[in-house]
């Protein structure tokens, strides 16, 4: 320790990186280790910033003077220290205002690790979610995934800022907070009005982006059920699967627009043919039961089929002993031939419901099975 006291640089330095191959070791030393960051030669600095980052959380002790040292004229120094912050995690909250800062760096090394740290520290850097909003529209691509990353992290207290980011500018922010409000959860239950209004967005991906949002929000997002409903029959794949997800996710809830979801199984893709089973097998009407069964004997999609016995088993375990209870099923009024909409209880019991039924067959091709689906559930 008393090597830091010497005069000569070389021994300082030498003494700094002695400590850091030492690393969790050399933990009795964060107080000498937390003044060299002041040190006057930058290689000691940098030494001692490189031995406090072997400690990770046990570093918290320097965490004052690390605060100081993120403004060290040398980028190379900033970016240590704000990954050593980064490192130390939740204790090293009162660093929040100087990572803040450190988010407008000049250099991107800094600022991708700023936004690290604030993610690290999580729900205690709540102050940093309007900056680290805006710094999903960062020019360096690293930056803007690391203030998502951290968006997400920091969780609830990032909702109000996530929800500002939806409104009307550059698709990528939309699309960005939109996804980081799905990954907070039901927690953003309040974004739900917010992320409905994206499923009329003009971009694809966003469109996309507010239904995974709001299937990983769940059941708090049944506010979005009629949109969602509306965009199953999106132009775009990945927004007719999404919005099938969040169906699912809402569950039984989601019922009144089981009928939207039968259509999807004669989807020209299997992904969304998928997911719309999984649906109803989360959604569980029982009177879905003979149209899944005949879907599953039409279907060639092996991946798809299994799928459907899953709904199939899942809404027979689910109610094997129960009636199906009284739901008004929606759909357009120009789609007078699809799914009929139950006007009394007596129809939901599927013996009675009208859904067609495929003849049998043992060998039905896929286009069969389109033709039949078409047919039946599509204008």
């Amino acid at each position: 320790m008393r090597a830091f006291t010497d005069a000569a640089p070389e021994e300082r330095l030498f003494a700094a990186r002695v400590l850091g191959n030492i690393g969790p070791g050399s933990a009795p030393a964060v107080h000498v280790l937390a003044r060299a960051l002041s040190d006057p030669e930058i290689r000691v600095r940098q030494a001692a910033a490189r031995a406090l980052d072997e400690l990770g959380p046990v570093a918290a002790p320097a965490a004052e003077a690390l605060m100081q040292a993120l403004s060290d004229p040398d980028h190379q120094m900033r970016r240590i220290v704000a990954r050593v912050l980064g490192n130390i995690g939740p204790d090293a909250a009162p660093a929040v205002a100087v990572l803040v800062h450190a988010l407008t760096d000049s250099n991107k090394d800094v600022r991708w690790n700023a936004a690290r740290a604030l993610g690290n520290i999580g729900p205690a850097a709540a102050i940093a979610a309007e900056p680290l909003t805006r710094a999903l529209s960062d020019s360096d691509n690293p930056v803007r995934q690391a203030a998502f990353e951290a968006l997400c992290k920091v969780g609830a207290p990032a909702v109000g800022a996530l929800v500002e980011a939806l409104s009307p500018g550059d698709w990528t922010v939309r699309r960005d907070a939109a996804m980081a409000l799905g990954r907070i959860g039901t927690a953003a239950g309040p974004a739900v009005d917010a992320l409905t209004h994206l499923l009329s967005d003009s971009n694809e991906n966003v469109r996309r982006a507010g239904a995974v949002a709001l299937a990983g929000i769940g059941p708090a997002a049944l506010p979005a059920v009629d949109a969602l409903s509306q965009v199953l029959i999106d132009s775009n794949q990945g927004v007719r699967q999404a919005a099938a997800r969040a169906l699912g996710a809402i569950g039984p809830p989601a019922a009144r627009v089981f009928t939207s979801l039968v259509q999807l199984l004669g989807d020209p893709a299997a992904k969304v043919r998928k997911s719309a089973a999984r649906a109803l097998g989360s959604i569980g009407v029982r009177a879905t039961l003979p149209t899944l069964q005949a879907a599953a004997q039409l279907e060639t999609a092996p991946e798809v089929r299994s799928a459907i016995v899953e709904a199939i088993q899942s809404i027979e375990e689910a109610t094997h002993h129960l009636r199906d209870v009284p739901i008004t099923a929606t759909a357009p009024a120009s789609d007078a031939h699809r799914l009929p909409r139950p006007s009394s209880p007596a129809q939901l019991q599927p013996e009675t419901l009208p859904i067609p039924v495929p003849p049998q067959d043992d060998d039905c091709s896929r286009s069969k099975r389109t033709s039949w689906l078409t047919r039946h559930f599509h204008p």
